[in-house]
């Protein structure tokens, strides 16, 4: 979802991140540049959009199964997702 901010807010990533204590690895990937976060970042989009053939060529860049990155999205998304609802 932090990947669509600008979009929400009609802001660019680069005002957005200055006000936001991210790691500089983390705020480079929002920009678009290649690094490790960035591909991992892809990874979870190519997960939300449904996008199989990309999540397959994610996970050989990450090196991980594709059934583990699965495990830890559904993981995450499940504690995103009961922090909303507490």
């Amino acid at each position: 979802m932090f990947s669509l901010m600008d979009v929400l807010l009609g802001q660019s990533m680069e005002e957005l991140l200055l006000s936001m204590p991210l790691q500089e690895d983390i705020c480079e990937a929002l920009k678009g540049r290649s690094n490790e976060m960035k591909d991992a970042l892809d990874l979870i989009i190519s997960i939300e959009r449904g996008d199989w053939e990309g999540f397959n060529l994610c996970c050989g860049k990450l090196n991980i199964e594709d059934s583990i990155a699965h495990n830890i999205y559904y993981e995450a998304f499940t504690w995103a997702k009961e922090l909303i609802d507490i």
